[in-house]
């Protein structure tokens, strides 16, 4: 429990700098592809935690197999994000935040996939 509470403690600065800039309202100024990613990010971002904390109620030590695969599709979001954001005509104050919320929803994953690892080598084999 110890090694996890750093890592809920993380999760939770980033889910604040999330919420702190979708209150400036910068969904308008991006393309609808970008919309599209950020809201995927978001689901993605949710499935993963909800299954990480099912994983500690269950003390699931086969979690880190699909909260992995759920991470790699972040990290191809996350890439196709900020590819989005550097070619499309995006201001540069919008563009700058949300590859900052492009990055955040991919850190939010690598600390999802790493409680789950965590509580697999609890369990063991």
């Amino acid at each position: 429990m110890l090694r996890i509470v750093p890592e809920l403690e993380r999760s939770g600065d980033l889910a604040e700098h999330i919420a702190q800039r979708a209150m400036l309202g910068l969904g308008a100024e991006l393309t609808p592809h970008a919309r599209g990613l950020v809201a995927r990010l978001g689901e993605l971002g949710v499935e993963m935690w909800r299954a990480a904390a099912d994983a500690y109620a269950e003390r699931d030590p086969d979690a880190p197999k699909h909260i992995d695969e759920l991470d790699d599709e972040v990290d191809r979001l996350h890439d196709e994000l900020v590819d989005e954001i550097e070619n499309k005509a995006i201001p540069r104050r919008v563009a700058i935040e949300m590859a900052l919320v492009a990055r955040f929803y991919e850190r939010l994953g690598d600390h999802a996939l790493h409680i789950t690892e965590r509580i697999a080598r609890v369990q063991g084999p």
